[in-house]
């Protein structure tokens, strides 16, 4: 789950800009608090436990240079909604 781009940009209580802590750094700290369940779960069974993270076309909404992982960089104003919501479908694609 997640959110789409949120206008005007909205940081949370902890700083960060809404749509960037809900669609990306959510994903993370579900995942991370799961990982030792998955871990005891799958040493039980084959062995291996995996996290499947999914994402939608809004990639192409990300900058081009690249989605700007400093805070600085993800609180900037000027980045447009699409572009910061774009911005997690991006950071969470690694080869």
């Amino acid at each position: 789950a997640g959110v789409a781009a949120q206008f005007p940009l909205r940081l949370t209580e902890d700083g960060v800009e809404a749509t960037f802590q809900a669609n990306y750094l959510g994903h993370f700290a579900l995942t991370t608090r799961l990982l030792p369940l998955l871990t005891r779960t799958a040493a039980g069974r084959s062995g291996r436990g995996r996290v499947v993270h999914l994402t939608s076309g809004a990639h192409r909404g990300a900058p081009p240079e690249g989605v700007p992982l400093s805070l600085a960089s993800i609180n900037d104003a000027r980045l447009g909604g699409y572009a910061r919501y774009g911005g997690g479908p991006s950071s969470r694609a690694w080869p």
